[in-house]
């Protein structure tokens, strides 16, 4: 199983912008086919008192003989961050422990909004914080 976040982040009055290009790049995901699917996603809107700080997408999955990150949910995931407004991501293998973290190196406080484009990744062997990072796939 997988699960993890992508934080979308506004200081700029952009809220409902970003809330609808992410809303329609996750409703225009296949039904099945894929490692990421329409239904593994969910996405908090924008809240018209200022109470929420992040528009979170939320999103969870399992596969069957998946034990770890590999070199296609990459490049799922990467081609799915590049059409989406964020600022973080996190994602999280339950199997083998590993975690994924994603930040943006450019921000989606643009006029007009657009999808974040450029980021770094980190591969860590744990789930928790302040482990070693590792490199490489195997």
């Amino acid at each position: 199983m997988i699960y993890g976040y992508i934080a979308a982040v506004s200081f700029g009055g952009h809220e409902q912008e970003i809330y609808e290009n992410n809303n329609r790049v996750l409703r225009g995901l296949p039904v099945h086919g894929g490692m990421l699917i329409r239904d593994m996603f969910s996405v908090t809107p924008p809240s018209s008192d200022n109470s929420v700080t992040f528009q979170t997408i939320h999103f969870c999955g399992s596969y069957d003989q998946y034990w770890r990150f590999d070199e296609k949910f990459l490049a799922e995931y990467d081609q799915l961050l590049s059409r989406l407004c964020w600022g973080f991501s996190k994602v999280i293998h339950d199997y083998c422990g590993h975690r994924l973290e994603f930040t943006a190196s450019d921000h989606n406080n643009k006029d007009p909004v657009m999808p974040t484009k450029s980021w770094t990744m980190k591969h860590y062997d744990s789930m928790y914080a302040n482990e070693k990072e590792v490199f490489g796939w195997d």
